[in-house]
């Protein structure tokens, strides 16, 4: 095939090609996103059911940890801190209300997961008593693992400690609002739970209030009493210093004493109505404080009860399945391009040619992928000269014809890195074509280690290659041919296994039966053992005109073909190219990789298989 032509044509400039190199390379970039994204694709579909099969066990598996999961019920009440009272006796309050402010909300949150207030709920739910909360009533598991037995005020702790934990107290926003939230695994004892802690911290605001006016009632009280002495003191001595001056005053008195004597009732007086004054004004307060005991007010009021929730919070069923389809997906996709790397075999001519720079001359479709699998290649070739099976082995062979400009290869080396990619049928095909298109060729079997041509034929190997180059026959004696429509189809088969199978394809003698060959049939084809596990194929290699290189669709490994292409260069071998063998019609249309393979799928109606 000619080397394609990279230098501008003669009437166009420099500058000229420049800018049309570049327009072409703004083309590649605008379109090597867009086949970047179709291949990904591609990708996806090919492997959409390893995709599809990471998702049903990803779900499969969160479904049965859901239901493995014991699940726990959130109930909520809701207080809201109310600074406004009723005043029904006009009085001011010995203990006053709360002021409405952040401050307030969050020192309010702190009171009601107080541990105080956290043990009395305990204590009047009987929460020690329930498995849940206390672990010392659940059944042991693992007896060997269960830890030794509280006393009871550790065990108190315990339940309070997992009580908390289990209590949530929040601002609802930035109002006045207090929600109030429980977990149980059952949902009345969490609606229970919730409505007690907003009953009891209504109580504890209220004995608060009580313990205060108590305490200021007791105080008032006492000091009543004692006021009530030095007024009752106060106002005798001042009775009785005045019985006194009036008394004394028979007689003339000294102006001065008259005067100290007026001045010291008075202050006695002074004394008397300042300590009555007192008394009253506590006696007062007194009345007002006893009066409030049983009308104080809590600071908060409840605005909405718990109801015994019907939903589990816990596990929250939607987002465990959604993000096990999430996970599983992004799994399955990472899968997927995980198994298109580690894909052992080549699947495109572009993989091959960019790989091993070999150029793929044609992919010759399997029988199977054609619903034909009981179908012998060679007798499907003739009885079906329009089928996708023998339109790849003519494109092969007009592949073949023109290399290097219109002169073929007259020897040419079918060989493969392993045994069974098919090529000896690849051979026996390219042979029936060339008769079929009334050319002559001639098959010769150089593995004589394990032929196949003979039995692929259905005729005897009693003398062949061996023989003849061993000198114990003839080219007369082994020479044979059979008919193909009506046409001679020419072979040599193997003859007899010789331990000395090496020396004698590396013989004088193999040459000249070759140039003889080429002498009389225009392409003489040589189905030769596999390169990697002996030495004839490189030997052949060097003999040959050209080799043509089989390797099977998806199954030999890269490593082996890039191993065996190597040895082959190695020695000297000129390899036209390579053929794809055991192609899967359908799998391969899935791929779009837009080589042959890709069309026999898409358009086969144009063939008759």
């Amino acid at each position: 095939m000619a080397a394609p032509n990279n230098h501008p044509p003669s009437n166009v400039t420099p500058l000229a090609a420049t800018r049309l190199n570049a327009v072409d390379a703004a083309r590649a970039v605008q379109v090597e996103p867009e086949a970047d994204l179709r291949a990904a694709l591609r990708l996806l579909w090919r492997r959409r059911w390893l995709i599809a099969g990471s998702v049903a066990l990803g779900l499969s598996v969160a479904a049965l940890t859901l239901t493995m999961m014991t699940p726990r019920y959130t109930a909520m009440a809701q207080v809201m801190v109310d600074p406004r009272q009723t005043n029904v006796l006009d009085v001011e309050q010995v203990l006053s209300g709360l002021p409405a402010n952040a401050e307030t909300i969050q020192s309010e949150i702190e009171v009601l997961t107080s541990r105080d207030l956290a043990q009395r709920v305990v204590a009047e739910t009987k929460l020690d008593q329930v498995p849940e909360f206390n672990a010392a009533l659940r059944p042991a598991s693992w007896p060997l693992l269960t830890a030794a037995p509280l006393d009871p005020a550790q065990q108190s702790v315990a339940v309070t400690d997992r009580f908390l934990r289990r209590l949530q107290v929040r601002a609802a926003g930035r109002s006045r609002v207090i929600d109030i939230s429980f977990t149980s695994s059952s949902p009345a004892l969490a609606a229970a739970i919730a409505n007690k802690m907003a009953d009891l911290y209504l109580v504890e605001q209220l004995e608060a209030k009580f313990e205060a006016t108590r305490h200021a009632t007791q105080w008032l009280s006492s000091r009543l009493d004692e006021l009530r002495s030095k007024a009752e003191a106060a106002e005798q001595a001042a009775e009785q210093f005045r019985k006194g001056v009036s008394g004394g005053g028979s007689g003339a008195e000294p102006a001065d004493a008259g005067q100290d004597s007026s001045a010291r009732l008075r202050s006695l007086e002074r004394e008397a109505q300042a300590t009555r004054a007192l008394y009253e004004t506590v006696l007062a307060r007194f009345k007002e404080t006893s009066e409030q005991q049983g009308l104080e007010q809590a600071d908060a009021r409840i605005i909405s009860r718990a109801d015994v929730p019907v939903t589990p919070s816990f596990p929250d069923q939607r987002l465990v399945m959604l993000l096990a389809l999430m996970g599983s997906l992004g799994l399955g996709v990472l899968l997927a391009f995980a198994a298109e790397k580690l894909d052992a075999g080549f699947r495109s001519t572009e993989q091959l040619e960019q790989q091993l720079g070999l150029p793929t001359l044609a992919m010759i479709p399997s029988l199977a992928s054609l619903g034909q699998k009981r179908s012998r290649p060679e007798e499907y070739l003739v009885s079906k000269p329009n089928s996708s099976f023998a339109e790849a082995v003519r494109m092969l062979r007009t592949a073949l014809l023109l290399t290097h400009g219109g002169q073929p290869a007259r020897v040419l080396l079918v060989t493969s890195a392993l045994p069974g990619e098919g090529k000896t049928t690849t051979a026996l095909a390219l042979a029936r074509m060339t008769s079929m298109s009334g050319d002559k060729a001639v098959v010769i079997d150089a593995d004589l280690r394990r032929p196949r041509v003979h039995s692929a034929l259905g005729v005897e190997n009693t003398q062949g290659l061996a023989e003849l180059l061993d000198g114990k026959a003839t080219i007369e004696q082994v020479l044979r041919s059979v008919e193909v429509n009506g046409r001679p189809l020419y072979y040599i088969t193997a003859g007899q296994s010789n331990p000395n199978a090496t020396e004698l394809v590396r013989s004088r003698q193999m040459q000249l039966v070759l140039r003889g060959l080429a002498a009389t049939f225009p392409l003489v084809i040589i189905d030769s053992p596999p390169v990697l596990p002996v030495a004839d194929a490189k030997v052949l290699a060097s003999m040959a005109d050209k080799v043509l290189y089989v390797l099977r669709w998806r199954d030999t490994p890269r490593e082996v073909v890039a191993h065996a292409v190597r040895q082959l260069r190695d020695v000297g071998g000129n390899i036209a190219g390579a053929v794809f063998n055991g192609l899967d019609v359908r799998r391969h249309a899935e791929y779009s990789y837009g080589d042959s393979g890709y069309y026999y799928g898409r358009y086969r109606k144009y063939y008759v298989d």
